[in-house]
């Protein structure tokens, strides 16, 4: 069974070495499984065949459902193993670093704010906005075996997409954390070791390593994961992918209200990340060094996720690229929301493979 299986994706690599199977937002060729042993060789088609219902399908299966349901489990329970299971490195300190005697203060967006503000804001925007695109498209698709509204799998693919971007996120901030194990800027006031660090000439330059923090265990540990800033990298990303996500999705036309009124919400949000990544610094949670690497993290994953997993960015590159006109692009991946007040609404009676929204035009109907 084995070898028949490997020589038919053998002879079809051969025949068209260019095939490629569909996978989200890439692809993996034949030519990639022909070198895999067998039993993984039938695993990476079944689950290529699986994500690949999300593209090329005009609905939700249980199978997909499953598969994202898996990721995002799997990421999750990374980070609760993180969190509860792991240990961060143990470093020592010279006596005379200055850079973590800083008096402990509380923090100016503490965790719950900092998860309020952060799904609050991306998940209401997604709901408005594909709620808003997708109402009128008179089609519908399957979601989970039923007819749906295309607007709820719009709404489901679009959540999903920025979850997985979450877990992603977090789980590189925590592998940084707790593999370096830098100490805070309040490490000495939040660890208070058990060594007289009043007359530090006993010293001399010795790295100290031997001590104890004579506080809970729980303080001295999380006195210990100041790089890089997990509050910073997680609103980089939240903030800076939800601000792609109103750009490429609503088009305001000349009305210069509205144009105002979207940069200025899309200003709003990063700004609010920004003073997030500030405050910690000010608080004497992290050093700066470790705020700019958070928020390096946390806007490459929104440029990555919108780029190849949402592939927001490639319809922004694609809508630039081809006239309102084209014939061509009600097969394209997705469409903009037009929400110019001068401009008739209509909606098209079919939907692309993957429908993101619909653009509005001053035709009475659109073409396919």
């Amino acid at each position: 069974m084995r070898k028949i299986l490997r020589s038919g994706v053998k002879d079809e690599m051969n025949e068209n070495s260019a095939e490629k199977i569909p996978i989200r937002a890439g692809s993996l060729t034949l030519k990639f499984l022909g070198m895999l042993p067998s039993s993984f060789e039938i695993f990476v088609q079944s689950l290529a065949a699986g994500i690949g219902d999300m593209t090329n399908s005009s609905g939700v299966t249980w199978r997909t459902f499953l598969g994202d349901f898996l990721i995002l489990g799997i990421g999750g329970l990374i980070l609760l193993i993180f969190a509860f299971a792991v240990t961060p490195t143990r470093r020592g300190f010279f006596c005379e670093d200055e850079s973590i005697r800083y008096p402990f203060k509380g923090s100016t967006v503490p965790n719950w704010l900092l998860y309020i503000y952060g799904f609050s804001i991306p998940i209401t925007v997604i709901l408005i906005t594909e709620f808003l695109v997708n109402w009128r498209v008179r089609a519908s698709g399957m979601f989970l075996c039923r007819p749906a509204p295309v607007w709820i799998i719009s709404i489901y693919r679009s959540l999903v997409d920025f979850l997985f971007g979450c877990v992603c996120s977090q789980v590189i901030t925590d592998i940084g954390k707790y593999s370096i194990g830098r100490l805070r800027p309040n490490f000495i006031s939040v660890c208070k070791p058990d060594l007289d660090l009043q007359s530090c000439f006993q010293y001399g330059n010795t790295y100290l390593t031997n001590y104890v923090c004579t506080k809970g265990n729980n303080d001295a540990a999380e006195s210990r994961v100041s790089f890089p800033s997990g509050h910073t990298s997680f609103s980089a990303f939240a903030m800076l992918y939800i601000a792609i996500f109103v750009q490429v999705k609503v088009q305001v036309g000349r009305n210069a209200t509205l144009r105002l009124f979207k940069h200025g919400f899309q200003l709003a949000v990063i700004l609010l990340s920004y003073f997030t990544g500030l405050s910690r610094v000010m608080d004497n949670k992290h050093h700066w060094s470790d705020v700019l690497a958070g928020a390096l993290i946390g806007s490459i994953t929104a440029a990555i996720i919108a780029r190849y997993v949402s592939g927001l960015l490639e319809e922004r590159y694609r809508f630039k690229r081809q006239k309102p006109s084209d014939d061509s692009m009600d097969s394209k991946r997705g469409h903009q929301l037009d929400i110019n007040p001068d401009i008739e609404a209509t909606a098209p009676t079919e939907i692309p493979a993957r429908q993101h929204s619909v653009t509005f035009t001053k035709q009475s109907s659109l073409t396919k």
